[in-house]
């Protein structure tokens, strides 16, 4: 009854110049750009990873092995918010088998 809408119509690129082309294609990436952001802020808000300036880490931790010079421990000591360490000499690091053997 209708003929001129019985056939599938093929796909037709946007006539016009090199500007609505890529018009016509930046429509498609949006959508996709959208579900990228959502699943980057889903992830971070999971625990996935961590993303600067969204999640929220502690402060990060810091083995000091030695003594430190003062200017560094003071800098250390007034950065509390963004890192806690800790001061370790080398023979509470050093690791002996012979004691842990004998147990």
């Amino acid at each position: 009854m209708y003929d001129e809408g019985s056939e599938e119509q093929s796909y037709a690129a946007p006539a016009g110049g090199f500007r609505e082309k890529i018009a016509y294609h930046f429509e498609g990436l949006i959508p996709l750009i959208l579900i990228i952001i959502v699943a980057a802020l889903a992830g971070a808000w999971l625990g996935l990873w961590n993303v600067p300036y969204i999640t929220h880490a502690g402060p990060a931790k810091l083995l000091v092995i030695g003594q430190p010079s003062q200017i560094t421990q003071e800098a250390l000591d007034s950065a509390k918010d963004i890192v806690t360490y800790r001061i370790r000499d080398m023979e509470s690091l050093s690791v002996n088998p012979t004691p842990q053997l004998a147990q």
